[in-house]
C-alpha cells in the first residue's frame, strides 16, 4: 500500500471544511473517515454531516498500529491519509452517526464538570497546604 492519489489541505475552519465537502463530492467520495484526536476533528465531523458527506471516525492508536504493521514506520500527512484510508477499509469501516444536540450538550457539560471538579480539587490542596 503506497500513499497515491488525489490529495489537498484544507483548514479546519467552516470555509475549508466546505471546500473539503465539494473536494470530496468532486472524488466521488462516499465517506469521510478522520481519526478521533481529542477533539480537534469535532468540527469537521460535524459540518462535513450537515453537507451530507457521511464521516466515521476511528480510533488513532488503532491506524498507528495498522501503519507499523504495513511498514510505515514514518508520519507524513500523506502516508497519514493513505493509512486511515487503509485501515478503514481493511476494518470495513461504517459511518458514525453524528450525535444529537441534547447528546453534545450533554457531553459538553460533563466536559465542564469534570473541569469544576479538578479545580476544586486544586483549591482544596491548596487551602490544606497552607
Amino acid at each position: 500500500m503506497e500513499p497515491s492519489g488525489a490529495a489537498g489541505r484544507f483548514r479546519n475552519d467552516a470555509a475549508g471544511i466546505a471546500e473539503l465537502a465539494a473536494w470530496c463530492q468532486g472524488h466521488g467520495v462516499e465517506l469521510a473517515v478522520m481519526e478521533a484526536s481529542g477533539g480537534g476533528e469535532r468540527l469537521a465531523f460535524l459540518l462535513l454531516w450537515e453537507l451530507s458527506l457521511p464521516c466515521a471516525l476511528v480510533n488513532a492508536r488503532n491506524v498507528r498500529r495498522f501503519a507499523e504493521a504495513m511498514g510505515f514506520l514514518e508520519k507524513t500527512d500523506r502516508i497519514d491519509a493513505a493509512m486511515i484510508v487503509g485501515y478503514a477499509q481493511a476494518k470495513r469501516v461504517q459511518a458514525t452517526p453524528p450525535p444529537s444536540a441534547a447528546e453534545q450538550r450533554l457531553k459538553a457539560l460533563v466536559a465542564r464538570l469534570g473541569q469544576v471538579t479538578g479545580d476544586l480539587t486544586i483549591q482544596k490542596q491548596r487551602k490544606s497546604a497552607a
